[in-house]
């Protein structure tokens, strides 16, 4: 059922994919142990859980079996693509708010999701994750939305310090900050 080494977050994840989300610890013979304590082959497990719990990116190095490792990454990605999200659109109506626009109505308009399908984006959700993680630019967003005589580009370039250290980070060969070796990953400080 479960391979040699398997962990107590794996046989959660075993049992159904919302059981091992929400797991906080687990009784094991009656002793609570910690979410990486190996399972042997006999071993009684109870797991505890608590429905606000969320997987962690520690979960990644604690978990064994390819099915728990997947439900773990799938549901960060998701996590993070949604803190994109909010933190793009955020950005780009502040953004927008400065030169009198209004993103709903660019968004009603459909001017948002045309933009959203020049650089590749299903929606206006993707395209604000794009922007959020730092792979659309304000700045780009702005030339594509904004009429040009309209569009202050001092105004631009003086785009939010989150903005600016996604550049300067992304303008390294080499990244101070590795997190598992995963691309696009949202990181706030």
């Amino acid at each position: 059922f479960l391979p040699a080494g398997a962990t107590v977050l794996d046989f959660a994840y075993a049992i159904h994919t919302e059981v091992g989300n929400t797991t906080t610890g687990a009784k094991v013979n009656g002793r609570m142990v910690p979410l990486r304590h190996q399972l042997q082959s006999g071993d009684t497990v109870e797991i505890i859980r608590r429905a606000e719990q969320r997987p962690s990116r520690a979960w990644l190095d604690i978990a064994r079996t390819g099915r728990a490792l997947s439900k773990i990454r799938r549901v960060i990605h998701e996590e993070e693509r949604a803190k994109g999200r909010e933190t793009g659109e955020q950005m780009l109506g502040n953004e927008l708010r400065k030169r009198g626009y209004n993103l709903g109505k660019l968004v009603k308009q459909g001017r948002i999701r045309e933009a959203a399908q020049r650089h590749g984006q299903r929606d206006e959700g993707g395209f604000y994750a794009a922007i959020g993680m730092g792979n659309v630019t304000v700045r780009k967003a702005l030339t594509e939305l904004v009429k040009p005589e309209e569009l202050d580009l001092e105004v631009v370039k003086e785009e939010g310090t989150l903005v600016g250290l996604i550049r300067k980070l992304r303008r390294r060969t080499e990244s101070p900050v590795l997190i598992n070796g995963e691309a696009d990953v949202v990181v706030s400080y």
